[in-house]
């Protein structure tokens, strides 16, 4: 969700930035990541679910630091 969420964001932050034909593009992207997302968390116990909950925190967390020291 890290890559979806960036986009998400990326659209509402730079409207000019990303344009008509972009925004399918993204939107797609987005749609497919939180598809996946929820056929990872189908079927696995409430423990499994927190600890992926937590990895993908911090997987965030680094992707965001990352792009504000590199990008911004």
């Amino acid at each position: 969700m890290t890559i979806s969420d960036y986009l998400e964001d990326l659209k509402d932050e730079l409207p000019l930035l990303v344009r008509r034909e972009h925004k399918k593009a993204f939107n797609d992207m987005i749609r497919s990541t939180k598809e996946l997302y929820d056929r990872l968390l189908f079927g696995m116990d409430k423990q499994s679910k927190i600890e992926l909950a937590e990895q993908l925190h911090n997987i965030n967390v680094s992707f965001e630091d990352w792009i504000n020291e590199n990008f911004k």
